[in-house]
């Protein structure tokens, strides 16, 4: 089995990261990091795309989780994503992969 996830970004406050009116929390992530590991001890495969820098912010429970595994820059120009804010040239994604 393959899994792609794409969860909402923990350094965003957005309305996307909002599922029900409950913010992504530090504890989503973690639960989604443990299912990653899970997929991975029980022989599946998984991708998932994080955003790990934002606003000079670091997401370190995405970068410690991703050591473990495949790790790439996706070279994504957020330059035209949520017109409100200016500076989104020093965001940066990464895709995280098991295989």
């Amino acid at each position: 089995d393959r899994f792609f996830f794409d969860p909402p970004y923990i350094l965003a406050d957005s309305q996307y990261n909002r599922t029900y009116g409950n913010k992504w929390s530090i504890d989503d992530e973690e639960r989604l990091y443990g299912v990653c590991d899970k997929i991975n001890e029980l022989g599946g495969r998984f991708i998932l795309t994080n955003l790990v820098e934002s606003k000079g912010q670091k997401n370190s429970l995405l970068l410690t989780f991703s050591k473990k595994y495949n790790t790439m820059d996706t070279n994504v120009d957020f330059g035209c994503c949520n017109y409100q804010r200016k500076n989104k040239k020093n965001d940066k994604e990464i895709l995280v992969k098991n295989f």
